[in-house]
């Protein structure tokens, strides 16, 4: 069969660490058009389109907790991921008021690269695991 978790060419004491897993919660893509339905009430019933900005928004959970120095690759084929509005933040927790701080939620990471269709970011603070 074929050799599956051996250790091959490894110098002693060395590991790997499993990934876990990621579960989407939440997730929505918003057109322009989406943003301001008062200003564009027909195209705002549109489908967001390849090629045209839109915004992505989703809340995820992990199972391994991401530590510092680690890295978040994030692609949607066929959409070509930009960094004009990037941030990556906390969800607010279900007994959030407006007076909801989204610059206290945020989670410090720096942008590494966007290309091949992925954004990949290093994380500059842990992401916890969910409970």
């Amino acid at each position: 069969g074929t050799a599956q978790d051996e250790r091959l060419s490894c110098a002693a004491g060395c590991s790997f660490i499993l990934p876990g897993q990621v579960d989407i919660s939440y997730q929505t893509l918003q057109n322009t058009y989406h943003q301001s339905p008062l200003l564009y009430p027909v195209q705002s019933e549109w489908e967001a389109q390849t090629g045209r900005p839109a915004k992505v928004e989703f809340q995820f959970s992990l199972t391994v907790a991401a530590k510092v120095g680690h890295e978040l690759w994030i692609y949607g084929l066929p959409y070509q991921p930009t960094v004009q509005e990037f941030s990556l933040a906390t969800a607010p927790s279900s007994s959030t008021t407006s007076s909801d701080d989204a610059d206290a939620r945020a989670i410090s990471c720096t942008i590494k690269e966007v290309a091949s269709r992925i954004l990949k970011i290093t994380l500059d603070a842990g992401l916890a695991t969910s409970t």
